[in-house]
């Protein structure tokens, strides 16, 4: 289950209007885990991650059990999330069929791969990933949290250091011509860490807000402005430049064209 404090973004919880806020089942999305997904994705309790990244157990005090804590477990919540409720339960059911084949018509009793023990070392990136978690609550331009796509620079920026540092790409693999493979062991570039992405980003959905494009009714209230200013006390100069603007209006928008597509018409 998600940890008492946590305050992280959820789309389903956090608008109203979308219709899932009444719905309990959507609530609970992203709060617990679900029978099967440590056969997804690799996995590591939240006390053992901060073993991982501090080296020590967790102390006594507030910082370290309502503070760190709290981003372990929405990190291996998230991780957990980056795949559907179906596929996890399709593929439980999967294991299920083949453990049972295995064990009882051929005795075999390892038929599945060792889960663990890891080694005591961030491997998967989570000290990373807590750090993005961290700057998911900072505010936003556009509503009270920053937007997924800004937090994905923080990804980027690790690993550019990474591939900067002592542990870059030791190996590369030349697949064609000038077309090259590169070996990495970067833990932002990992399985936990893209499923880790992939159930942050379902959490915290997005707000694209794309320029509108303007309406007939815009169009003609411009137009019968400029016609004003064309009408005014105006000298050979500035009629020319509002000729000019009622031109770059109309064919924008009679072409849908982008801002700078109009001058390349303009031009030939």
């Amino acid at each position: 289950m998600a940890h008492s404090d946590d305050k992280f973004p959820h789309w389903a919880m956090d608008d109203e209007e979308d219709g899932f806020a009444d719905d309990p089942t959507e609530r609970e999305r992203f709060r617990s885990a679900r029978n099967g997904d440590n056969f997804l994705c690799p996995f590591q309790c939240d006390l053992c991650q901060f073993r991982n990244i501090h080296l020590r157990n967790p102390a006594e005090s507030t910082e370290d059990k309502k503070t760190t804590m709290c981003y372990l477990r929405r990190a291996v919540l998230d991780d957990f999330w980056g795949r559907a409720p179906g596929t996890v339960q399709n593929n439980l059911g999967q294991l299920r069929g083949l453990f049972k084949i295995a064990c009882e018509e051929f005795e075999m009793m390892r038929a599945l791969p060792e889960m663990g023990p890891f080694p005591l070392m961030d491997t998967f990136g989570i000290g990373t990933a807590i750090v993005m978690l961290r700057r998911s609550l900072d505010p936003g331009k556009y509503g009270d949290t920053i937007q997924y796509e800004t937090l994905c620079k923080y990804r980027s920026a690790f690993a550019n250091v990474w591939g900067a540092s002592v542990h870059t790409m030791q190996e590369s693999v030349m697949a064609r011509a000038t077309t090259k493979l590169f070996v990495k062991s970067c833990p932002t570039n990992g399985l936990w860490f893209e499923r880790f992405m992939g159930g942050m980003h379902s959490q915290m959905g997005d707000d694209h807000r794309p320029d509108a494009a303007i309406s007939s009714f815009v169009l003609r209230k411009m137009l019968q402005l400029a016609e004003t200013e064309w009408h005014g006390p105006v000298d050979a100069i500035e009629r020319r430049f509002i000729v000019r603007a009622g031109l770059f209006l109309v064919l924008g928008f009679l072409g849908a064209l982008r801002v700078e597509e109009v001058p390349r018409v303009v031009r030939k």
